[in-house]
């Protein structure tokens, strides 16, 4: 059943969605082909991210992937990761950026951000969206800016958008098996897209993470 959004929200449903670089970093490698039983993922919160939204994000990336999560202190969005857009950060240098700042013991890094994020597309250049991560890759950034009030919606979305993103870092691209409810699905644009996705991963997607050692639990 589709949801239906308050006319804000009918606002933002060109001007958001996901982002996906393609970009590899010289610096990655696929941990599981190093024999890594249990992957790490470090959060950083930037902004105002409040304690109890890290808590929610912790909990489930844990409980959906099986993984471990390890919350780094507070730290200061460099003033280079806005140029050149002016009211927004520029999602792909925040991601040069967390490249450089990943502890060397982790696989992957999140940076959580309540401020807005864009990225050039197509003859827009600067166009909003919720997260970016790279894929595969060891980087990825939220927003929640445009997730509106803090409600059980919103948790909901930021929960899920989440699992997208790191989705995206573990090597999944947007899912094409015409499932309407994984959540590996292109957003195109859309908030709508991620108000009808389950936190649930398709039979493809799902067993392309299983066959690389991951053990899922909240989507089994």
């Amino acid at each position: 059943m589709k949801r239906i959004l308050p006319p804000f929200f009918g606002l933002l449903i060109f001007i958001t969605g996901c982002g996906r670089s393609s970009e590899k970093k010289t610096d990655y490698t696929d941990p599981f082909k190093n024999g890594d039983s249990a992957l790490t993922v470090a959060i950083v919160p930037y902004h105002d991210f409040r304690p109890a939204w890290i808590n929610l994000v912790r909990r489930e990336l844990e409980g959906f992937y099986g993984i471990k999560t390890l919350l780094l202190p507070k730290a200061e969005m460099p003033d280079s990761c806005k140029k050149p857009y002016k009211n927004r950060y520029n999602a792909g240098g925040i991601l040069q950026h967390l490249n450089v700042i990943k502890p060397k013991d982790v696989q992957y890094i999140l940076a959580l951000t309540t401020e807005g994020i864009a990225i050039e597309k197509g003859k827009y250049k600067e166009w909003g969206i919720l997260g970016l991560g790279t894929c595969p890759g060891p980087c990825c950034v939220i927003s929640t800016a445009n997730m509106g009030k803090y409600d059980d919606r919103f948790k909901d979305r930021l929960v899920k958008v989440c699992l997208h993103e790191m989705g995206h870092n573990f090597g999944l691209p947007h899912c094409d098996k015409k499932d309407m409810k994984c959540l590996m699905r292109d957003a195109n644009g859309t908030v709508l897209t991620i108000d009808e996705d389950e936190k649930y991963l398709c039979k493809y997607c799902a067993g392309f993470l299983k066959v690389k050692g991951f053990k899922l639990g909240e989507n089994e």
